[in-house]
C-alpha cells in the first residue's frame, strides 16, 4: 500500500470578495501595486517550500482582497 501523491482526495474552494492581481491596474492606486505583487509571490514561496507544484500561476489566479483588521 504506497503513497499515491497524485490522487487527488478533495478540493477546496472559497469564494473571495475581491478582483484579480491581473485587474490591479483598474481597481487600486498605484502606491499600492508592488505591496500586493510582493505579498503574491510569498504565496508563490511558500507553496514551493512546502513541494507544492503549480502548472497555472497567472495573475488570474490571485485574488487580491481587502484587509479586515482582526478585533483583539
Amino acid at each position: 500500500h504506497g503513497l499515491e501523491p497524485f490522487k487527488i482526495k478533495g478540493i477546496l474552494m472559497e469564494h473571495l470578495d475581491g478582483f484579480t492581481l491581473g485587474e490591479i491596474g483598474d481597481r487600486c492606486p498605484r502606491s499600492s501595486w508592488q505591496d500586493i505583487n510582493d505579498q503574491a509571490l510569498n504565496v508563490v514561496r511558500l507553496f514551493d517550500s512546502r513541494d507544492i507544484i503549480n502548472f497555472d500561476i497567472r495573475l488570474d489566479n490571485f485574488v487580491v482582497v481587502e484587509t479586515i483588521p482582526q478585533l483583539k
